[in-house]
């Protein structure tokens, strides 16, 4: 029999500090970590946030005549302001293409990640799980675990994986109630992704699901701590 996991803490608010959120493609960040960005905003925490590819397989076909990774851009700077965060820095690696770069000898991809770290000085990390079945997720994920573990106690901030295409298996939930209405609004800034699935109703489920852990409420995202 497997042993029984420990139930998840809940947190009051989301842990202060300056804030980096780790994204494989524009939009993750809203749907697995939108409510905290907003929350971390309200209590007066700075938030960064970095997408690493330039989401060019996010089929850019039903977008004839416009500069698809500029209108993937412009998608994030909006969702952000919405949410409050800093204006988004793009890093351009290819969508689909991260698995390679993590698998690479020298580890390119983990380089970023420690770069990132190293000059926005986060004391929170949010990053997808090395547990998610896309591989783009999967391989961000994996060097943030990499990075963390290469980086010394005193310099490593806190890591949290957050909810996308596969749930965490939670140690932390966070009653997002308060700015879902936010939160959404920043996920309809997506309009491209929303043109061929419905990312507002998938992270409306899920943080319906999460309200398991807290009966009270109505939205609540959970996260792994890396």
């Amino acid at each position: 029999m497997a042993p029984l996991l420990a139930y998840p803490e809940t947190l009051a608010a989301p842990p202060r500090g300056r804030v980096l959120v780790l994204a494989p493609h524009a939009d993750d960040e809203t749907i697995g970590c939108g409510g905290a960005i907003a929350l971390h905003v309200a209590q007066g925490d700075p938030v960064a946030i970095a997408i690493a590819t330039d989401g060019m397989r996010g089929d850019p076909d039903r977008f004839t005549g416009v500069d698809y990774r500029d209108l993937r851009r412009s998608e994030a700077r909006a969702a952000a302001a919405i949410l409050g965060a800093e204006p988004p820095e793009f890093w351009d690696l290819p969508d689909g293409g991260l698995v390679d770069l993590a698998t690479d000898p020298s580890w390119p991809l983990v380089e970023r990640v420690r770069d990132a770290i190293a000059r926005l000085r986060p004391a929170i990390v949010y990053a997808p799980p090395e547990t998610d079945v896309h591989p783009d997720h999967h391989a961000l994920g994996a060097a943030v675990r990499e990075a963390l573990a290469a980086a010394g106690a005193r310099d490593r901030p806190r890591a949290l994986a957050y909810d996308v295409w596969v749930p965490v298996r939670a140690t932390h939930v966070l009653d997002v109630s308060a700015v879902w209405e936010r939160k959404e609004t920043a996920l309809r800034a997506y309009a491209s992704q929303l043109a061929y699935n419905d990312y507002v109703r998938a992270a409306r489920g899920l943080a319906a699901a999460r309200t398991v852990y807290l009966p009270g409420s109505s939205a609540v995202e959970a996260f792994a701590a890396v």
